[in-house]
């Protein structure tokens, strides 16, 4: 009798152990308690994990598995920003040493989009740059940019809207042209404001101004292939038109060493050269002397020049069929216009710029900037 209940006792309880194990791993019918549910849905991620490592190509069941940004959506924007940047128009903006030709590149998309960099100036200290920088050829949307050295190197800052700065020799006044649309309810023209980009008021006129070495007077020139000339006082905005007789210009035109000297392509019917006018008398302006004819010893079609009394070199940009090209004349030396850089042919070459010491010239170009795109 004992035996058997010894024996009863021992297959209790096995039973009642392999029920509690049984329970452990399959529920009954009635409702879990929330740690059972927790433990059985961890379970199934994991499978479901473990089943979609193994099986790349087997979706999962559950929307938690799916990423936030799937993979070809992620695709595809890329895409489109891509196929948005490619779309927009690019001219990056250099600097040229006259002497030894070298090239740095001194912006390349300043701002997100903006890769159209335009009109560039040296202040008079040579440590600031001011230039316009566009998204494409949106010119409404041109913003005025300076670079300028600071007390941790050199930083670059918006400065507003506008296309065309110049600033004024002391360095405390902006000038610029501001088109129609670019701010609402602000009227187009010749602009001016605090270099800091305060205080903008509107002087009149239409064109691109610049700065003359006293910082009495404003040139400006129209955006037309002839050019027409005017001079604009940056105080009372009162306008004289410039005319020299037997003559067309065009181009870029800049000033010499004083306010009565401009630096221009001409044309007459003597042919196409780069001469220094007398503007003294602003309606009956004369030919001071001729810098280069074309055709004398060189034959290019000349635009934009510059010119340094410091180093007696003027600096031009000449088109031919294959491109455009830097070349510089010495007016203390005989001989043709020298090439700056052998070999390079660019499509778009414009805007130039003399350093104050005569020895660097900015410039926008086409040319490729060699820089990596940078990733959003």
């Amino acid at each position: 009798m004992k035996v058997q209940i010894t024996i009863f006792c021992v297959l209790t309880v096995a039973a009642l152990s392999l029920f509690q194990l049984v329970s452990q791993q399959t529920p009954l019918s009635a409702a879990p308690d929330e740690g059972t549910e927790s433990r059985k849905t961890e379970t199934r991620r994991k499978i479901r994990i473990e089943r979609s490592q193994a099986k790349p190509i087997r979706s999962p069941r559950s929307s938690e598995m799916e990423p936030r940004n799937p993979p070809a959506s992620i695709l595809l924007k890329q895409i489109q920003q891509e196929a948005t940047r490619a779309k927009l128009p690019e001219l990056n903006l250099f600097a040229i040493d006259v002497t030894s030709g070298e090239v740095i590149l001194v912006s390349h998309e300043p701002d997100k989009n903006l890769s159209y960099c335009g009109t560039p100036r040296w202040a008079m200290g040579g440590n600031q740059i001011v230039f316009d920088a566009t998204p494409g050829r949106n010119w409404t949307e041109t913003r005025l940019m300076t670079i300028r050295q600071s007390n941790t190197g050199v930083e670059t800052i918006d400065l507003g809207a506008g296309n065309c700065p110049t600033l004024s020799p002391d360095g405390e006044q902006l000038a610029f042209h501001l088109n129609g649309g670019a701010v609402p309810g602000a009227a187009s023209g010749i602009w001016i404001m605090d270099a800091d980009g305060l205080n903008r008021r509107r002087l009149g006129g239409f064109g691109i101004p610049l700065f003359s070495p006293s910082g009495k007077k404003l040139l400006v020139s129209s955006f037309s292939s002839r050019r027409q000339l005017s001079l604009l006082d940056p105080q009372t905005g009162k306008s004289t038109r410039i005319e020299v007789p037997g003559y067309k210009i065009y181009s870029q035109t800049s000033w010499g060493s004083d306010d009565e000297t401009l630096v221009a392509v001409v044309v007459s019917k003597q042919g196409t050269g780069i001469a220094m006018l007398d503007i003294s008398h602003p309606n009956n302006a004369t030919v001071r002397q001729v810098l280069w004819r074309r055709g004398d010893q060189f034959d290019v079609d000349p635009g934009c020049p510059v010119y340094s009394e410091k180093t007696g070199t003027c600096v031009f940009t000449g088109r031919t069929p294959e491109g455009t090209a830097l070349y510089a004349i010495n007016l203390t030396k005989l001989g043709p216009p020298r090439r700056l850089e052998p070999g390079q042919q660019d499509q778009k070459l414009l805007s130039l710029s003399m350093s104050p010491d005569g020895r660097f010239v900015l410039f926008c170009s086409d040319r490729p900037s060699d820089r990596p795109v940078e990733e959003d």
